[in-house]
């Protein structure tokens, strides 16, 4: 909120640590979904825990759009000037495009199918939907953040450093995170419960 000091939201900082859980649990979901398609930890990976993945995307899904929601509507019941032009300089030109598109495919289409028992044991189709929140998730930060540094409301000046900070910071993140995750035991070592997870698969 300090990128525009005169708007204030207690809702907004709840709804960026949920995007960001959102992010993160699609993250692990994919990392899983490639460790069972390299045929690792296939005694441990089954059906049963991708749908606990899925009910955990599920549930994170809906928590951002209720927040989300939430938030819109005490600012739209509100309607104070200094509150609603945050909303204002984020629904013309392509920023409402873009708008319409979080809405869509962070939230409607995600919920649909995630409520479906099959597409949430299926790890391909699985992966895919948390691939999609991946994307939509950095798109939803890219729409609460930029808008406060563009000079008008036709939409979006993308310019090539946009992608580069997400190539950027993101590529050395995923460098890390491989590094770390090939120099460590894929599961616990050690832990008297593993045995019982997989017996009661």
């Amino acid at each position: 909120m300090s990128l525009e000091p005169t708007w204030f939201s207690t809702i907004y900082g709840m709804i960026i640590m949920v995007t960001q859980a959102l992010a993160a649990m699609a993250v692990v979901t994919v990392t899983v979904a490639l460790l069972h398609r390299q045929k690792l930890l296939s005694k441990i990976l089954s059906p049963r825990l991708f749908n606990d993945f899925g009910n955990l995307l599920f549930t994170f899904t809906m928590l951002w759009a209720y927040l989300s929601f939430s938030q819109y509507l005490i600012i739209w019941a509100g309607n104070l000037p200094d509150e609603t032009q945050w909303y204002r300089s984020r629904a013309s030109g392509g920023w409402a495009l873009m708008a319409v598109l979080l809405m869509v495919f962070h939230f409607a289409v995600p919920f649909l199918l995630l409520l479906n028992l099959f597409i949430k044991r299926s790890v391909a189709a699985l992966a895919s939907i948390a691939v999609g929140l991946v994307v939509m998730s950095a798109i939803d930060i890219y729409w609460l953040t930029v808008p406060a540094f563009a000079s008008d409301r036709s939409g979006p000046n993308f310019h090539w450093t946009d992608f580069a900070a997400w190539i950027g910071i993101g590529g050395l993140w995923v460098w890390s995170f491989m590094t770390n995750l090939e120099a460590r035991s894929l599961v616990p070592l050690r832990d008297a419960r593993l045995e019982g997870v997989v017996l009661n698969e």
